[in-house]
């Protein structure tokens, strides 16, 4: 059952919300902090890099160090690493300010900040394949595009209407669409070449759908992850209905971004194993690893344990537990896969706590 490894724990005085590797550097990781759980309160933006170590059974340890923080006066829901810059990142503010971080700056300030929102923004995803823009998602039903060098969005799409928005993510195919998911109980595909002619996936009863990605495998394949307890998987060229479904123990996840149905595939979203304590359930994680391998992964996040279970799939039968990574008290918000090292993934929790595991 302890399948992985812890590697190392790094604490702080605020909660851990997001965490996510760099693209250029694969002993990086960034955190993105909020006191109070984002309610009030500042927060912080952490960089740590890791270098090697040797423990009593020789096993690798991997030891954080901060290369460098940020301060700011609201509550950081979100961040992500430029696809174009190795050293800058964008964070999503409580406060509704969107800000571009440079980690070679010295004054500690942002070196660019945008104020277009009128609410919390709840999610921030750069472009995979168009890499100079970035886009933005906010509680004020909008979505908005960014490239850093302009001082205003280039886009804004309001097709959720006035429900909130919990995060847009970028097709890793097409330079031009992102899936957002919102308060109003759909997910939708929007087209920057096709404003208004949003696909929309309407198949979860009302409930607010609370997260979502796209198969980075699989092009016409998204995920959604609903408060409803469910998650459901797409095919964007039938959009009518899902074409699986799992059902959880308890709602797949709170209002925190990204905390389910990150880099999923169909295969990855399984059913999960029956427990004595399934009612206590938080969340559904789907992850798949961004390297070629023939073991998707599935992520189990837990209130009552805190605990991430990884299972593989079976083909169309039942799941199996591969890996269960054990080490946090409070609930997991963040999970992140290397983009550098098969197996190996982050974890940050309300613990204050940033966890490193590898999976065996």
């Amino acid at each position: 059952m302890t399948a992985t490894r812890s590697l190392s724990h790094g604490s702080w005085s605020v909660t851990a919300i997001h965490v996510e590797f760099s693209p250029f550097d694969g002993e990086r990781v960034a955190v993105a902090t909020a006191q109070y759980f984002g309610i009030v309160g500042n927060g912080r933006l952490h960089v740590f890099g890791r270098h090697a170590g040797d423990v009593a059974d020789s096993s690798p340890a991997w030891q954080q160090r901060e290369l460098r923080s940020f301060d700011t006066q609201a509550g950081l829901f979100d961040c992500a690493w430029s696809e174009c810059h190795p050293h800058q990142m964008a964070t999503a503010g409580a406060d509704g300010v969107v800000k571009l971080w440079d980690l070679g700056a010295a004054d500690g300030f942002p070196v660019a900040d945008w104020r277009e929102h009128t609410q919390e923004v709840s999610g921030v995803d750069w472009n995979l394949v168009s890499k100079g823009l970035f886009a933005s998602a906010s509680w004020d039903g909008s979505v908005k595009l960014w490239t850093p060098s302009a001082g205003v969005s280039s886009h804004t799409f309001r097709d959720h209407g006035r429900h909130p928005v919990y995060g847009a993510i970028w097709s890793p195919f097409s330079p031009g669409q992102l899936l957002s998911f919102s308060g109003d109980g759909t997910a939708r595909v929007l087209d920057v070449n096709s404003p208004g002619a949003a696909i929309v996936l309407d198949g979860h009863g009302g409930a607010e759908v609370l997260a979502g990605d796209w198969d980075k495998y699989n092009h016409p394949v998204v995920a959604t992850g609903c408060a409803d307890g469910a998650v459901k998987t797409w095919d964007l060229r039938q959009p009518s209905r899902a074409i699986r479904l799992v059902s959880c123990w308890c709602t797949v996840m709170t209002t925190l971004p990204q905390l389910c149905c990150t880099r999923t595939s169909p295969q990855s979203v399984l059913p999960a194993p029956t427990k004595a304590d399934a009612l206590s359930e938080m969340g559904l994680v789907c992850q798949k690893p961004p390297v070629q391998t023939s073991k998707p992964f599935l992520g189990l996040v837990t209130n009552s344990a805190n605990r991430i279970e990884q299972g593989q799939g079976q083909g169309q039968g039942s799941p199996r537990l591969l890996d269960r990574c054990v080490g946090h008290t409070e609930f997991v918000a963040g999970v992140a896969f290397s983009l550098f090292e098969p197996r190996l993934m982050a974890t940050c929790a309300w613990d204050r706590r940033l966890c490193f595991w590898r999976s065996l």
